[in-house]
């Protein structure tokens, strides 16, 4: 079951699910490292209103500069989106892999026993474009949280 991505939800029925991969440590430190950036801001990615914060101060500001002069906004997209999913696998049975549908290769976060796939940069990338609010972010926890069965304060492996 496929949560929250524009692109997830259109996804043809017929199309098989996509190929799932534990990660290999390179991965791993990427994410380590993105959230060290959102952690340099002064931002615990325990307190999903401190990420919400995050996300719509740092995209107000991209939205605000002139498009020609803007800068790369991935890194804070991947950035923000690793630390949603890593407060999402801090607090429920979601673990971080790869998901690769033959067309693209991606993050994602999975929970076998449902089969919930969430795919978090995706789901901050989409709403970034559209310079959506962020109301998103505890509202994707909320709805995440209550559906899976919540661990406190697991710690990844």
């Amino acid at each position: 079951m496929a949560l929250f991505s524009r692109r997830s939800a259109r996804t043809d029925a017929a199309s098989p699910p996509p190929r799932l991969s534990e990660l290999t440590d390179v991965e791993q430190e990427w994410i380590d490292s993105l959230i060290a950036i959102v952690a340099d801001t002064g931002t615990d990615i325990g307190d999903v209103g401190q990420i919400r914060d995050l996300y719509e101060k740092s995209v107000t500001q991209w939205h605000r500069v002139n498009p020609p002069e803007r800068v790369d906004p991935h890194p804070m997209i991947n950035a923000i989106g690793s630390a949603l999913g890593e407060h999402l696998v801090l607090r429920t049975q979601l673990r971080w892999m790869i998901a690769d549908d033959g067309h693209r290769t991606e993050l994602a976060l999975h929970e076998p026993r449902s089969k919930m796939l969430l795919y978090p940069t995706d789901l901050v990338a989409e709403r970034w474009i559209a310079h959506d609010g962020g109301e998103f972010i505890p509202a994707t926890v909320h709805r995440v949280v209550a559906a899976l069965p919540v661990t406190s304060g697991r710690r990844r492996a």
